[in-house]
């Protein structure tokens, strides 16, 4: 949300509402959902945690990062500069996910990050998520600045304002001290 509302602020993007939105809002819901937990099961379940047992927490986190950054190195609009910011930001997101694992001992919130960040990205603001078309509650008007900037269809995953979100979220979680 923080990208989107930045490049909306410095004009770079505006919205329409989107009429048909709200009709497939319940199918967004399901498939981010069902993505959100396929890939956290997949990313930060047992092979993680056994990875973690074995190499220790860092080496675990950048042997799945990277692992997770191959799995999305295919998607539609992954080119030029798009790669380049879409990979370092999907890589990044991993070891997001992972801190959050580590942080928590719990799938529930990487699984919720995941899943939220997807649902906003695309249910709602409608900007694509990792490089897959979706339709939102509002569909948004880029206002021809380059795509190293906003993301262009591949989505904000793809921008410079998400890779310092992604950052910025791994540094608070970081210095995050759980409270038991």
């Amino acid at each position: 949300l923080f990208p989107a509302l930045i490049m909306w602020v410095l004009g770079w993007v505006h919205w329409q509402w989107n009429p048909a939105g709200f009709s497939t809002l319940a199918s967004v819901v399901l498939l981010f959902a069902g993505v959100a937990v396929a890939e956290e099961l997949l990313f930060r379940g047992f092979i993680f945690q056994r990875l973690i047992a074995g190499l220790g927490e860092w080496p675990a986190q950048l042997i799945l990062a990277g692992y997770f950054l191959l799995t999305h190195l295919n998607n539609p609009g992954m080119t030029g500069d798009v790669k380049i910011l879409a990979g370092i930001n999907i890589f990044l997101a991993s070891i997001l996910f992972g801190l959050a694992f580590i942080r928590t001992q719990s799938l529930a919130m990487p699984l919720g990050l995941h899943f939220m960040a997807n649902l906003m990205q695309g249910g709602i603001l409608g900007f694509g998520v990792s490089g897959t078309d979706q339709s939102g509650l509002l569909k948004p008007i880029l206002a021809g600045v380059p795509q190293w900037l906003t993301g262009g269809q591949f989505g904000l995953e793809a921008s410079l304002l998400g890779l310092i979100f992604v950052i910025a979220a791994i540094l608070l979680l970081y210095k995050w001290k759980l409270k038991l």
